[in-house]
C-alpha cells in the first residue's frame, strides 16, 4: 500500500502544479469533453483506473479494491483525487474565459 501512497503523493504535488500549462495547451475554447479527458489523462493512473471502474463499469467500492487490490480507503483517496483533478482542470477553463 505505501507504493500507492508514494505515487499518490508525485502525482498530486508535482503533476497539479502543470495543470494550468496543459489546460492552456487546448485553448480557452476548449469543449468539455476536451477538458474532462484531459483531466482523467492527468490524474495518477490508479486513480483514473479505479475512477473509471467506478464510473463506466458502475463497480463498488469494495469490488474495485478486489480488483485493483487495495484496502477501501484508497479506492476513495482515487475518486477524490480525480474528482478533485475535473474541478481544477474546470476551475482552470472558467479563470480563462472569464
Amino acid at each position: 500500500m505505501w507504493r500507492h501512497r508514494i505515487a499518490r503523493a508525485y502525482w498530486l504535488h508535482v503533476r497539479l502544479r502543470r495543470y494550468p500549462l496543459y489546460a492552456r495547451n487546448l485553448g480557452p475554447d476548449a469543449e468539455i469533453g476536451d477538458q474532462l479527458r484531459l483531466a482523467t489523462q492527468l490524474v495518477w493512473p490508479l486513480a483514473r483506473s479505479v475512477f473509471l471502474m467506478h464510473c463506466v463499469d458502475e463497480l463498488s467500492y469494495a469490488e474495485i479494491a478486489t480488483r485493483a487490490g487495495v484496502d477501501i480507503r484508497t479506492v476513495e483517496l482515487c475518486i477524490g483525487d480525480a474528482v478533485y483533478s475535473m474541478c481544477l482542470i474546470c476551475d482552470e477553463f472558467e479563470e480563462a474565459a472569464g
